[in-house]
This record gives C-alpha cells, sequence and structure tokens, in this order.
C-alpha cells in the first residue's frame, strides 16, 4: 500500500469566502525592506530604470510593494531578493492592482510571481562597498 498523498502546506489554507474583503489563497508575511526592481518596456521588453522601492509583505504567491509612483497593472518586472544568508536571487513579477493610499501617501502595488522573459538577460553584479546591483538588459 503507497503513501497518503501530501497536500502542501500553502494549499491547506481554505479559500475565503466570496463576500469578504481578503481574497488572497495565500497568507501574507510582513517584509519591510528596500529592494531593487527594473521595470521593463511593454512594447520592447527592454529595461526602463532601474528602481529601489520598498516591500510590504510576501507571499508564496507575490509581493506587495510600495511606490510614489503608479505602475500600471500587467507591468513586468525584474525584482532582485536577498536572502539573509546574502545571496542574491532574481524574481520576475508582474503587477495585478496599483491603488493610491492618501494615509500613506504611496501607491500600494500588488505583483505576482512570473517567469524572466528569456530574451532578457539580468545579473548580479556585485560592487563591493557599494553593494550588489541588479542589471538587467535585452539579450
Amino acid at each position: 500500500m503507497g503513501q497518503p498523498a501530501r497536500i502542501p502546506l500553502h494549499s491547506q489554507k481554505p479559500l475565503p469566502n466570496p463576500g469578504s474583503p481578503e481574497t488572497r489563497a495565500h497568507s501574507r508575511h510582513d517584509w519591510p525592506i528596500d529592494l531593487q526592481i527594473a521595470w521593463l518596456d511593454e512594447v520592447r521588453s527592454t529595461r526602463i530604470e532601474t528602481l529601489y522601492l520598498r516591500a510590504q509583505n510576501l507571499s508564496i504567491g507575490g509581493i506587495g510593494l510600495r511606490s510614489r509612483c503608479m505602475i500600471h497593472p500587467g507591468q513586468i518586472g525584474v525584482i532582485l531578493l536577498e536572502k539573509g544568508t546574502g545571496e542574491a536571487l532574481m524574481r520576475g513579477v508582474e503587477v495585478h492592482h496599483c491603488q493610491y493610499s492618501s494615509e500613506h501617501q504611496t501607491h500600494i502595488i500588488g505583483c505576482g510571481w512570473v517567469e524572466i522573459p528569456t530574451h532578457i538577460q539580468a545579473q548580479v553584479v556585485d560592487r563591493g562597498m557599494q553593494g550588489t546591483r541588479l542589471e538587467v538588459e535585452d539579450a
């Protein structure tokens, strides 16, 4: 007789009721940290510019960010995450929503994880005392 199927932890949380304000399938974890993100041009899929944004929270499904400028839903970017070990990790993100918060005077941006486009070459460059830098270009 085989072993029982194991259900991933993130799928054990029941989905919220359709009428509830919380509609996320995954729990979020506070993660207030500044990080680098390179937004890609929607037409040519090349880097527009690399910015530092403030992360707000993190989940299996994506990341919440804060920005002084609006980022349109559908925008694709490459984000640099640094693990506690100092190891750098790059992930692709897509903006799902962006809403202005007058309370915080910033835009609250919800992004989901996506694959980095194959024609984009992204790398992490160690600049010594200046820290690591995300560099993105069209391959």
